[in-house]
Parts: structure tokens; C-alpha cells; sequence
């Protein structure tokens, strides 16, 4: 599931290998003049914002993708096989030696205007929390303002207040802080937000800058996660059965499964 480690991954891929190389093949659905515009540009650079991907050329143009829960750009070098079916793929970027394709990708968006374009994520979003320090205080006003009336489960998905956590670090999260996802997000407290966000903030960096693996890594005592996809299954702290519910976000039309600990999560 892409959430903001596996984007930064996917940018720094990108970058690392198409960078200062030119266009010399586009394909974007849902963009059908995408080659009139692109072919032949250089990539200038390659960003990302939380969950949203960047991919900037010169002449001030942006491509933004969001790969949402399925979505996901691979990298390939010509003539390799793809990992994927063909029918799924929604781009294609075709610079220097490398292929870059993405595969059930359901938002690209293509513009003008790289800097407002950025400025306006960078303000609209929280803090990316593996680009940047947290600002407690401010996450803090923010998640007053965005989170009346919801659970903590919910806000903590809001990517305004902070950006970068999906459901696994949310789940993951609340419980390594002995918090439920039930609680009304009004009670709490700016320390206890300020704990939660240092928790996704240090596995994120870790699993998107230091961990070689693709599997996650949560807790070196622990193989795994503690809660996420292990519904039914005891505990790793008290031995009680991890529940599973279903808890989306205020801005989700669909739901996402929750993991906690009903024990150990008050």
C-alpha cells in the first residue's frame, strides 16, 4: 500500500536515473496531448509531497500523480519484462535508458507553473513527515481546526495536518502510543499528538531512507507489524485478540480496515 515512504522511495528511483535525461517517449490516458508538450523536454527534477508524486520538466511544466490505495510507478530498463499487465498501465516516461510506467495510477495531472504548483501543497498539507521537521504546535492548531467531530483514527489520516500517513502507520501508530483509534479526537492533548507524530515520523524515515527491505520494518524485536493485518491474532504485548474494524476518514468515500488492541490501546 503506497503511503509517504514508498512515494519518497519512488521519487528518489526516479530521480536518480532520469534526471537531466529528455523525453523520447510519453503516454499519459489521461492526458492525450501529453506528447506535443513533453516529447523532447528534460527532466528537471523529481519531488514528492507526502503521498503525491512530482515529476517537474523544464519549460515550467509539472506533472502531479496520486496512487491513492492500488496505484504504483515502476522503473525499467528497455527491453524488460513488466511486472505488470500492460492493460493497467495509465503513463509511460521514456528518458535517456530507462522506462518509467505507472500501473493503476488514478489520479495524473499535468499543468504549468512548477513553483505555484508546489507552493500550494506545501501550504495546503501538513508537514511532510520524511522531508521535514514537525512543528508541534502548528500540527497541533491544525488538528483542532480539521478534526472536530471525528475520531483520532480518522484525523490522524488527514494529510493536512501532516503528510505522509496511510492506514498501516496509522494503525502502527496508535498502538506503539497506547492510543485507540476510538477516542474522540478532541481529547487529545498537543503532548500526545506530539508522541503520535514522532512514532510515524521515525519508521517512516526509516522504512523510506534505511530499511533495504520492501517489507516494513516497525520494531526490530517484532517481525512485522504489531497490529495492521493481523486481525484475530494475539497481541505481541498482552496476548488479547487484535481487533478489526473498518474506520475511513471524514474526506474517504470508502473505509479502510482499522487493527488495534482493545487491551493495550485506551
Amino acid at each position: 500500500m503506497p503511503e509517504g515512504d514508498t512515494i519518497f522511495r519512488i521519487s528518489e528511483n526516479l530521480g536518480r536515473y532520469m534526471i537531466q535525461k529528455s523525453v523520447t517517449k510519453i503516454y499519459i490516458r489521461a492526458v492525450p496531448y501529453a506528447q506535443e508538450i513533453l516529447l523532447g523536454k528534460k527532466i528537471d527534477d523529481v519531488t514528492s509531497i507526502g503521498k503525491n508524486l512530482f515529476i517537474v520538466f523544464e519549460g515550467d511544466v509539472i506533472l502531479r500523480s496520486h496512487s491513492k490505495m492500488f496505484g504504483t510507478w515502476h522503473l525499467y530498463s528497455h527491453g524488460v519484462t513488466w511486472k505488470r499487465s500492460a492493460r493497467n498501465v495509465v503513463a509511460i516516461i521514456e528518458a535517456g535508458d530507462v522506462v518509467a510506467v505507472a500501473f493503476d495510477v488514478p489520479l495524473i495531472q499535468l499543468g504549468r507553473g512548477v513553483e505555484r504548483t508546489l507552493g500550494t501543497f506545501r501550504t495546503e498539507l501538513g508537514s511532510d513527515l520524511i522531508r521535514g521537521d514537525i512543528d508541534v504546535e502548528v500540527a497541533f492548531e491544525r488538528f483542532k481546526q480539521f478534526s472536530k467531530d471525528v475520531l483520532v483514527g480518522e484525523a490522524l489520516l488527514d494529510q493536512r495536518v501532516v503528510s505522509g500517513i496511510g492506514n498501516i502507520y496509522r494503525c502502527e501508530t496508535l498502538f506503539k502510543t497506547r492510543i485507540s483509534p476510538y477516542r474522540p479526537a478532541s481529547s487529545i492533548s498537543v503532548e500526545e499528538l506530539g508522541a503520535m507524530l514522532e512514532v510515524a515520523r521515525v519508521n517512516l524515515n526509516f522504512n523510506a531512507r534505511e530499511n533495504s527491505n520492501l517489507k516494513r520494518i516497525f520494531d526490530d524485536e517484532v517481525e512485522g507489524t504489531f497490529v495492521y493485518g493481523r486481525g484475530g491474532l494475539p497481541c505481541h504485548i498482552c496476548g488479547k485478540k487484535v481487533i478489526r474494524k473498518v474506520m475511513g476518514a471524514p474526506s474517504e468515500r470508502v473505509p479502510r480496515p482499522i487493527f488495534y488492541c482493545p487491551n493495550c490501546q485506551l
